[in-house]
């Protein structure tokens, strides 16, 4: 597995991480680090509209890319 984030260029993988994206290689290094993620696009999408924050569990896609887990 190559250690190079597509979004953040060089992004070392630690020995414990919750998820790595096969497409962009963001690894996601705690459960809530992917939930902040996560919360911080759709935000930006949609700004004027007020979001929860979904469980990891609930969330199917990378934020960085889109691309399925």
């Amino acid at each position: 597995m190559k250690d190079e984030c597509a979004i953040h260029g060089e992004e070392p993988i630690p020995d414990k991480y919750y998820k790595i994206c096969t497409e962009c290689w963001h690894c996601f290094v705690t459960a809530e680090a992917l939930e902040i993620a996560d919360l911080n696009i759709r935000q930006g999408i949609m700004p004027n509209r007020l979001h929860e924050v979904l469980p990891a569990s609930r969330i199917h896609i990378c934020p960085m890319c889109t691309h399925d887990f």
